[in-house]
């Protein structure tokens, strides 16, 4: 089974927080964003043009609720907010 944990960054409101326990995992960690020139250490960044233009709110829930979509290739994924810091790593 393919597994995720992924964040949504849309609309530039906030920075990206680092998520140290993912250079400890073997679970990719994926953020998906609409800034071309986002770069983590620790998150693997996805360009997402944002699904309504204008909104970036929305735009963003519709990541967070269908990761089908975005996530085609995992069978299961974990979101976090983008200010949640795990402490362990997902496989525990």
């Amino acid at each position: 089974m393919r597994r995720c944990v992924y964040t949504a960054l849309i609309g530039g409101y906030e920075q990206l927080n680092d998520q140290p326990v993912a250079l400890l995992s073997e679970i990719p960690f994926i953020c998906l964003t609409d800034d071309p020139e986002l770069k983590s250490t620790t998150w693997e960044i996805r360009y997402t043009p944002r699904m309504l233009p204008l909104d970036s709110v929305r735009s963003q829930r519709a990541m967070k609720i269908r990761p089908d979509v975005y996530l085609p290739e995992f069978d299961a994924s974990l979101y976090i907010d983008n200010t949640i810091l795990l402490s362990q790593t997902p496989e525990l």
